[in-house]
């Protein structure tokens, strides 16, 4: 979301951003993740199976907070690499699965994917910070 122009200065940190528009972006990112990990040996269907409520039990932050704690390192990588935000969202579902692989022993793939999905659709549909607005998550 951190490319349009959807979040205006009146919304309230946190709160979800319906437009059509926003729709694609999260289907994009758990291809691609979802393509990372069957490279990994771990073949999964590019949209969730199960229900995410039951992922949604195990994420340990909100949004907001994942988002205080991540965006200036993800802010200075966007600069350090010349990347828009579309390609540090396309870095993010790479680095994503990379993660979900790096745990299985702990979390299994299928819920790690799950979980990626919630995270991938809160940040497509959810308004940053007010101090962090045009700036990637």
């Amino acid at each position: 979301m951190q490319s349009t122009a959807l979040v205006t200065a009146d919304m309230a940190p946190g709160s979800p951003v319906l437009a059509d528009e926003l729709n694609a972006g999260p289907p994009l990112l758990l291809r691609i993740c979802a393509g990372v990990l069957a490279s990994l040996g771990h073949h999964l269907s590019p949209v969730p199976t199960t229900s995410l409520s039951e992922d949604f039990k195990h994420v340990r932050e909100h949004f907001l907070e994942s988002h205080k704690r991540l965006a200036a390192t993800a802010e200075r990588l966007k600069l350090q690499h010349s990347l828009d935000s579309a390609h540090m969202a396309r870095a993010a579902a790479v680095a994503t699965a990379i993660t979900v692989h790096s745990v299985r022993a702990k979390v299994p793939p299928e819920r790690g994917f799950g979980i990626a999905s919630v995270g991938f659709t809160e940040g497509a549909k959810t308004a940053p910070s007010a101090g962090d607005r045009g700036r990637a998550p």
